[in-house]
């Protein structure tokens, strides 16, 4: 799947929770949550939240409604 649209505005992305910046999620990261490297995911700058991409798009619900 190409998620190549999603870097154009990944520097405008916050989370929902705590309006702070998302990034890419790391492989080590994917793996903690029990997801293949392969997958892509947006993760908090922070670390402490992952946001799964589902059929091509990023799942940004706030927490506890995912």
């Amino acid at each position: 799947m190409n998620l190549e649209w999603l870097n154009q505005i990944l520097p405008i992305l916050r989370c929902p929770d705590t309006r702070e910046e998302l990034r890419w999620a790391a492989s080590e990261e994917l793996a903690c949550e029990g997801l293949p490297p392969g997958e892509k995911a947006l993760m908090r700058k922070d670390g402490t939240r992952l946001f799964r991409i589902e059929d091509g798009i990023p799942n940004l619900l706030p927490g506890g409604m995912d």
